[in-house]
């Protein structure tokens, strides 16, 4: 857990309902969530235990590695927005082949929906990552 915080004290912070927590938790679908850096890597953290292994991360500015298209397991997308156009076609065919075998869990600051009106997000890969989403904000004092 990050910095000694509950996964209860991160689902209150990004103000997910106990229902959402439990289905983010467990569901082996993918799952976006939409919000600041530092709420959404703590919850991808508290979420990790849960996660199949092997565990890939993809963060912005480095290249996309993706698993074996056999295997199993959960691919980290961070700052998925930030992604290029190129490495978002290659995921796309790549989730297409492997068709639910690896668990995708994206993070993104913005919504998604203004990237795909103004054409730089594939809107394929946007339904595919967009199968559960959370926009998690934090919780004011």
């Amino acid at each position: 857990m990050t910095q000694g915080r509950s996964a209860s004290t991160l689902r209150t912070a990004g103000k997910l309902m106990d229902g959402e927590w439990r289905v983010a938790r467990i569901a082996r679908v993918n799952v976006l969530l939409v919000g600041s850096d530092g709420l959404v890597e703590k919850i991808v953290d508290a979420l990790r235990p849960d996660f199949c292994q092997p565990i890939e991360v993809w963060r912005p500015a480095s290249r996309l590695v993706l698993p074996p298209i056999a295997g199993t397991g959960t691919l980290i997308l961070q700052d998925v927005g930030s992604m290029p156009r190129d490495d978002q076609r290659r995921l796309c065919d790549w989730l297409e082949v492997t068709a639910g075998r690896t668990r995708v869990v994206s993070t993104t600051r913005q919504p998604l929906c203004p990237l795909l009106e103004a054409g730089t997000f594939v809107e394929t890969l946007y339904y595919r990552l967009n199968v559960l989403c959370f926009q998690v904000t934090e919780c004011e004092s």
